[in-house]
């Protein structure tokens, strides 16, 4: 599914320094990648992840801040997996004279992830075929993840299920030219009577610390 990305509404002066902080990182790049939320420049054995000025129903990366809380926050999760890969969070500074650079004196303007470069063809989802050995010993290795993944909080179950499902539902509403309106309606008006039926269980895993923070977004392309 696409989502709708919700521009921060920049000053003329902010849209210049993000230009001139694509650009300077854009220049000693080999490749860039871009996704709804991220840029990510590849450059001889490093991966610099710059979070792009955008705001969802699900996330708001509109201002420096918090893009730097955003980076801040994945370096930390990320690195219980992958801690090979995610190496720190840099600012990008104004040094001056119209010059950017990454780290050393000056203002920070914004934020980037510095990670280490993995070879192309090596996540889980390029491979020509996973051997039942392999997928059993990555079934082993999330069970084992999420055993000791820290508790979530432990209120406000049903409401944060419930939160998901009204962005999801905006998300939906939004393809009105893909979705049958009326069956996005109904599609709604279910899981909200779902999430309903199941409150007090929701709530009650919460409080009994069943809700964990793990991984999000975990599939075999960034695996």
């Amino acid at each position: 599914m696409s989502y709708p990305a919700r521009l921060h509404a920049m000053t003329k002066e902010q849209e210049e320094t993000q230009a001139a902080v694509v650009a300077l990182l854009a220049a000693g790049a080999e490749r860039c990648i871009d996704t709804h939320a991220a840029r990510i420049f590849l450059t001889g054995d490093r991966a610099w992840k710059l979070k792009r000025p955008v705001r969802y129903d699900y996330l708001d990366f509109s201002t420096p801040e918090q893009r730097h809380k955003a980076l801040e926050d994945e370096l930390r999760f990320n690195r219980r997996t992958a801690p090979m890969l995610y190496r720190a969070v840099h600012p990008i500074m104004d040094a001056g004279g119209g010059r950017l650079a990454i780290g050393g004196a000056g203002r920070p303007v914004d934020w980037i992830l510095e990670m280490n470069r993995f070879p192309d063809g090596a996540l889980l989802a390029e491979q020509d075929a996973l051997s039942d050995e392999l997928m059993l010993r990555l079934a082993d290795e999330i069970a084992a993840f999420h055993a000791g993944a820290e508790i979530g909080p432990r209120e406000g179950g049903a409401a944060r299920f419930a939160g998901v499902v009204e962005g999801n539902v905006v998300s939906l509403q939004a393809q009105a030219a893909t979705l049958d309106p009326g069956r996005v309606a109904q599609l709604a008006m279910e899981l909200r009577k779902a999430v309903a039926a199941g409150a007090a269980l929701l709530d009650a895993r919460a409080e009994a610390g069943r809700v964990r923070h793990v991984h999000g977004d975990l599939h075999l392309a960034n695996i």
